[in-house]
């Protein structure tokens, strides 16, 4: 009977965990969390003159993200406000933290009217083997859904030489409150804001208001062998209220598009319970009841 009790317990656990955030230890090990190298396929590219510019408190790791509702388990976060404020739980529709930081020129450009605050950018050079590179990320952000349609238009940008690689799939969109949400491009997008819309009822454990669906950004036509300058950076923007940030996916970064990673496939669950079945069946075929 223990042996039952333990694989449901088991079972349960399985099926959920919190989203874990981590404080960064530094930039190199931050930026080469985004290469795998023991990945089945050779990710193609190398890193190197890592610089970041911005407040400590914004950049971080993630793990579980699956369980979260994002569409990737583990990566880099840069954010905004302070990442240790992102949890699991949304009880509150207004999550801040002024970093006392300026903006970002690169993506005022993005929006023109708008000015931006706050900013946090990670910036290196890399080289690829191929003619292109590619990683996974996700943008969330507090300012959904009540702010959608004003000047608290937060963005993101992914920069080689000042073009934006950041963009909606199949389009020239750039990926900001105003581009994404419960209105535009709605299907891209995923609304967890009980406090300000009562028609969400996701069940996503995340403390974001909101948050795309997980894109891959395609860094094209370059040169093999050739030196690339990529900037990554978000930024708030009409005030340094309500955070926003990027989740980028672990191991993505590579010459070649990778798949984010997908929860376990069901067959998994499928075999926990048949086994417990089985140990149910077994069990109380040996220790059948007698009465009188």
């Amino acid at each position: 009977m223990k042996i039952l009790i333990s694989l449901m317990l088991l079972l349960h656990v399985s099926l959920k965990a919190d989203i874990i955030i981590s404080e960064f230890d530094n930039v190199n090990n931050l930026v080469n969390t985004l290469i795998d190298e023991e990945a089945y396929i050779n990710p193609g590219v190398t890193i190197s003159n890592i610089t970041y510019n911005g407040d400590d408190r914004a950049l971080g790791y993630f793990d579980n993200g699956l369980d979260a509702g994002l569409g990737m388990d583990s990566g880099i976060i840069i954010s905004t406000g302070d990442v240790q404020t992102i949890s699991a739980i949304n009880s509150s529709g207004q999550t801040s933290t002024n970093l006392n930081s300026s903006g970002d020129n690169d993506l005022d450009n993005l929006i023109p009217g708008f000015k931006t605050y706050d900013a946090t950018s990670l910036e290196f050079d890399f080289t690829t083997q191929g003619d292109s590179a590619y990683f996974n990320y996700a943008f969330a952000s507090e300012e959904y859904t009540e702010w959608v349609g004003s000047s608290y238009n937060d963005t993101f940008g992914f920069f080689i030489n000042g073009e934006n690689y950041a963009l909606l799939p199949g389009g020239n969109d750039i990926v900001a409150i105003n581009s994404i949400n419960q209105d535009t491009n709605e299907a891209y997008f995923n609304n967890n804001d009980p406090h300000h819309d009562p028609s969400s009822n996701k069940d996503f454990d995340l403390s974001f208001d909101g948050f795309t669906n997980t894109f891959t950004a395609k860094l094209t036509g370059l040169i093999a062998g050739e030196t690339y300058n990529l900037k990554l950076a978000v930024a708030d923007a009409g005030d340094a209220l309500w955070d926003s940030a990027v989740f980028i996916e672990a191991g993505s970064f590579s010459k070649v598009p990778i798949a984010p990673a997908g929860a376990p496939e069901p067959e998994f669950y499928m075999l926990l319970i048949i086994a417990a079945a089985i140990l149910y069946k077994k069990y109380y075929s040996n220790n059948e009841l007698s009465f009188g």
